[in-house]
């Protein structure tokens, strides 16, 4: 729990832009992606967690740590769980989260 942590997380400062129409979720650090229904539940119950995320916790704790404001914005194109790559929708994540990136920095101009 030493800075930047809290209660074993890192977490959002006041610094940090939020974009209140997005939903807001907790993130897992992980080195690969979770590809059984066991491991999956597994993860969940142990961390409390919404998504995995495998870049994630670097830029949390690059940025915490050198008390930088900065926003993360995820777009979804696979469920934690069963490694299924034809239900992925990764064109679909892309467009969604391009559309969001430039509509925040529209709104920066």
């Amino acid at each position: 729990d030493r800075f930047p942590f809290k209660n074993g997380r890192l977490c959002l400062t006041e610094k940090c832009p939020v974009l209140g129409h997005l939903p807001h979720v907790h993130g897992l650090s992980v080195h690969t992606v979770t590809g059984t229904s066991t491991r999956a539940d597994r993860l969940l119950t142990k961390y409390n967690t919404d998504i995995e995320t495998m870049e994630g916790m670097a830029v949390y704790y690059c940025a915490l740590s050198a008390d930088v404001p900065f926003l993360t914005l995820r777009s979804i194109s696979n469920y934690v769980g069963p490694r299924n790559r034809a239900s992925w929708e990764i064109n679909k994540a892309i467009n969604n989260l391009n559309g969001e990136l430039i509509n925040y920095l529209l709104k920066l101009g």
